[in-house]
């Protein structure tokens, strides 16, 4: 008797025979696109999680499909999934499964990026550094050590003698509210010598003259300097001299301590393309600061976004805020500047300068009826169709009388 399920069985075998045929890149290629999606959308917790079952799924197919999503799966084991190590499920699985393996440097050895957010996960992992040869990016996040002193110098002293000798390949550090010792931040200058990217984030602990040492170590490599929410144990006497870091590509301060208008007054970095500026206190762009700006715009042809949140941006930066200022300006962040610049200026900027895409505006307090075409109210973000309909649209806000500043501080709530 005729049974089609045979058939279909003999067409799969057959189709499978030839799929394993097929050289490894060829596997690793396909399984990349669906790794460098999942690692693209760490925040989108459901699209993560599909697309590491579906990776699951290729490795029990056979040992070809086995061998190209292996790399995949083990190059960032706990941080795919956006949770915290102490409550993640998957972090201790992670745990439990390389002390329970009889070939756990065969596990580790693909791994590339690891997260740390406790000191007893940081103390069951050091024995596994050694295997991890490509391990390139490390995170240092929330140490939990219930607020003793003594815990957090073990830590730092881990990292000093455990982790970071083991680590001179790194490429990437981050720290978020962490405790240094000056010794660690020596260590991490003498033995990871080739960082390109580098995050400070909510951490106490060091001088000026502490950041300025390590920023000599690597004037030469980082491209990649964030700074976010700082809280000092105390305040910087002087300026940190950030000048001397000439190969940025990509800088975010946010409440940087010693930050003032000198940094855009004599601040030169050749190769800049992402510059996000946050700080309500010790930058202000209104009245004759403007010109500063834009001096410092036109010194950076190559940037393409652009936030200067707080920064008390006004109607005289703005209109300065040219296509031969921002050639190549597609991204721009004015949010929380209040109602220190007109419509009508705005309506001009995106007008005149053809390569700007997106502009965040939230908290600028921006009339409803000044932006008619655009859909959401009241105005947050003007999206690439929101700047098309501006462009086209001939409505007419009439002449703006206020290019000037005066008025800022008046305007400002």
């Amino acid at each position: 008797m005729y049974d089609p399920s045979s058939v279909t069985d003999i067409n799969h075998s057959h189709c499978m025979s030839h799929i394993v045929r097929l050289p490894h890149e060829i596997f690793l290629s396909i399984f990349k696109h669906l790794d460098t999606f999942a690692h693209s959308h760490v925040g989108a917790n459901d699209s993560c999680q599909d697309i590491l079952r579906d990776l699951f799924q290729c490795a029990v197919v056979n040992r070809a499909f086995y061998a190209a999503t292996m790399p995949l799966l083990w190059r960032s084991p706990n941080s795919a999934i956006p949770m915290p190590w102490y409550s993640s499920l998957e972090t201790f699985t992670f745990l439990d499964c390389l002390e329970s393996s009889s070939r756990p440097a065969h596990l580790v050895r693909h791994i590339r990026r690891l997260d740390f957010h406790s000191s007893d996960v940081m103390d069951r992992i050091v024995p596994f550094l050694s295997c991890m040869s490509l391990l390139e990016e490390l995170r240092i996040s929330s140490i939990s050590t219930s607020g003793t002193i003594g815990l957090m110098g073990l830590v730092n002293t881990a990292l000093r003698q455990e982790i970071l000798p083991l680590c001179p390949r790194l490429k990437s550090i981050s720290f978020n509210s962490f405790t240094f010792s000056p010794q660690t931040l020596v260590a991490l200058s003498q033995e990871c010598r080739h960082i390109e990217a580098l995050v400070l984030d909510s951490c106490v602990g060091m001088s000026d003259a502490d950041l300025e040492s390590l920023f000599a170590s690597y004037h030469s490599t980082l491209t990649t300097l964030t700074f976010r929410y700082e809280i000092w144990c105390y305040p910087f006497n002087r300026h940190v001299d950030l000048f001397q870091l000439q190969k940025l590509t990509h800088l975010s301060l946010t409440n940087f301590p010693g930050m003032g208008i000198d940094f855009f007054r004599y601040g030169r970095f050749p190769h800049l393309k992402d510059c996000h500026i946050r700080d309500k206190e010790a930058v202000r762009f209104s009245s004759d600061a403007a010109g500063i700006l834009l001096t410092f715009l036109c010194a950076h042809p190559l940037l393409q976004r652009l936030t200067l949140s707080q920064c008390r941006v006004g109607n005289r930066a703005l209109s300065g805020m040219t296509p031969a200022v921002i050639p190549r300006l597609h991204y721009l962040n004015l949010s929380g500047n209040g109602r220190r610049f007109s419509p009508q200026i705005l309506r001009r900027l995106v007008r005149k300068c053809p390569e700007l895409s997106t502009v965040c505006l939230h908290g600028c307090h921006l009339a409803s009826q000044s932006f008619a075409e655009v859909s959401q109210k009241p105005v947050g973000t003007l999206s690439r169709d929101d700047i098309i309909k501006i462009r086209l649209s001939d409505l007419d806000l009439g002449a703006t009388t206020d290019e000037s500043d005066e008025s800022d501080d008046l305007q400002a709530s």
